[in-house]
């Protein structure tokens, strides 16, 4: 009895809990004020100087287990809703299979990002975050949707290779 998710992971961090993101996110900001109060922002606050990956101290957020007098449903919950928040994002490309006869593999690709998780939809059962991304540019990018369901009757299993 818990929440499910069908999901890819990746290496997060996040980031120190200052939360000066106003200094570093200004699109990002607009962007999710815009989707919570469904208005724009007028101006967004003025550029400063983008620090470099390393400027920005990370802390990993522990999330405990259940308290003795906590609700089965509330304790599956209250992980999830961590996940909300600003992370610091690391993707790391490998090409694996070679599909084609002749094709020449390429190098491995390594990128990163900050990623804003909105809570877009509470509504009991089901719990759905949006991720947002921040490039190296301050372009915003509407990366992933991911939905929670408790106790769902729906559940997928691996069935192996389908080629």
């Amino acid at each position: 009895m818990s929440f499910g998710i069908l999901s890819y992971m990746y290496s997060i961090k996040e980031l120190k809990s200052n939360r000066r993101s106003t200094l570093y996110f200004p699109k990002l900001l607009c962007l999710t004020g815009a989707l919570v109060a469904l208005i724009g922002c007028a101006s967004a606050p003025q550029q400063q100087p983008k620090p470099s990956i390393t400027e920005y101290p990370t802390s990993e957020n522990l999330v405990a287990g259940c308290t003795a007098d906590e609700q089965s449903f509330d304790c599956d919950r209250r992980p999830i809703l961590a996940l909300q928040g600003d992370f610091q994002v690391s993707f790391n490309f490998y090409e694996t299979v070679i599909l084609k006869p002749g094709y020449t593999r390429k190098g491995p690709k390594h990128s990163g990002a900050f990623e804003k998780v909105v809570l877009i939809d509470d509504s009991g059962k089901k719990l759905s975050f949006q991720h947002l991304l921040v490039t190296g540019s301050g372009e915003v990018v509407k990366h992933w949707r991911q939905d929670w369901v408790y106790e769902s009757t729906k559940h997928w299993s691996y069935e192996g290779d389908q080629r």
